[in-house]
């Protein structure tokens, strides 16, 4: 006879047995083992420090999901853990569907990797083997790791033979057998959010949108072509024209931001600007932004390309491109 509840969409760990995931009829997520339902848990608390490792990358924050909140959705009591949580996100500053608006939000312990996705999860790794590396870090703990990469199997395996008790929580697409086939307890990723199981729209293509919309008919659009010697004394001249206005000014490069920071400053210290971009520590971008999103006018921003991917800033009238 026919599942009521449709296809298995997933199979995830509870109590280290494997149980199929449904889409429930309320629009939840449902867990089914032999044709039962299954409620919340009933075995015994486990109070263990909780430690999880997030790979921004891979698990987003959701569209209908505000970053600030992502966090406090987070439910682990649902399985009886009930220790304190202890988050570090870490992602790829070439991640360009994760903004620094986003990540300002965020309340976890937040790190960037200057390289690509893999060095992200190349650090992810190497933390976690430091972490339990460290004898106060003892097994009497349970760690997570938040992604659906392959990558994390070999991680999880080590962990587990370590003594800690491993958890997992992932997309429905990720390779779940191998993921499963290492950890005690697992969560499709919405789930673990207590997220309806109708996904949502990828912040990459709301950045998409928004993108289409910035370069609308009915926004008024100028160039100027001058040469590279007159580039800054033209810039410089453009924003004395502004001194009551939010400008944002984009750059090619990181040192291109940063060496026009510095002339600027130079050649008018009436001039206030401030500089974002990815050589930076993220507490200064993020300080800067902060600083440039409260204000009310008369400040200009700096910053290399990859931010014209993420913040609105309400306020904002000028964008410039300086190639």
């Amino acid at each position: 006879m026919a599942n009521r509840h449709g296809d298995v969409i997933a199979h995830v760990k509870r109590n280290n047995v494997l149980v199929d995931v449904h889409h429930g009829s309320n629009g939840y997520f449902l867990m089914m083992k032999n044709g039962r339902v299954l409620t919340r848990a009933r075995w015994p608390k486990n109070t263990d420090p909780n430690h999880l490792w997030l790979d921004i990358e891979n698990c987003d924050v959701p569209k209908d999901l505000q970053p600030e909140l992502r966090y406090h959705r987070i439910k682990l009591e649902d399985r009886n853990y009930t220790g304190p949580l202890t988050i570090t996100a870490i992602f790829a500053n070439t991640t360009e569907h994760i903004s620094l608006d986003m990540l300002a939000k965020l309340p976890a312990d937040i790190r960037t990797v200057d390289m690509g996705l893999y060095d992200a999860d190349r650090a992810i790794e190497k933390e976690i083997e430091a972490f339990s590396n460290n004898p106060v870090n003892d097994p009497a703990r349970n760690v997570m790791v938040m992604s659906g990469d392959k990558i994390f199997v070999k991680t999880l395996r080590d962990l587990k033979g370590k003594g800690y008790r491993t958890l997992a929580a992932f997309r429905v697409s990720s390779d779940e057998e191998e993921l499963n086939a290492q950890v005690w307890d697992s969560w499709v990723f919405r789930q673990l959010l207590n997220l309806p199981w109708t996904v949502g729209e990828k912040p990459r293509e709301e950045q998409d949108r928004k993108r289409k919309r910035s370069s609308s008919s009915a926004v008024l659009q100028h160039y100027c072509r001058v040469s590279n010697e007159k580039k800054l004394p033209a810039l410089v001249s453009f924003l004395k024209k502004s001194p009551d206005q939010k400008v944002v000014i984009f750059f090619s490069s990181c040192s291109s931001v940063e060496y026009h920071y510095e002339m600027m400053r130079a050649l008018d210290n009436d001039l206030r600007c401030l500089r974002i971009h990815g050589n930076l520590e993220l507490e200064n971008n993020l300080q800067a932004f902060s600083e440039f999103k409260i204000n009310g006018g008369g400040i200009f921003l700096l910053c290399s390309d990859a931010v014209a991917l993420g913040p609105h800033i309400q306020g904002v009238v000028s964008l410039c491109s300086i190639k």
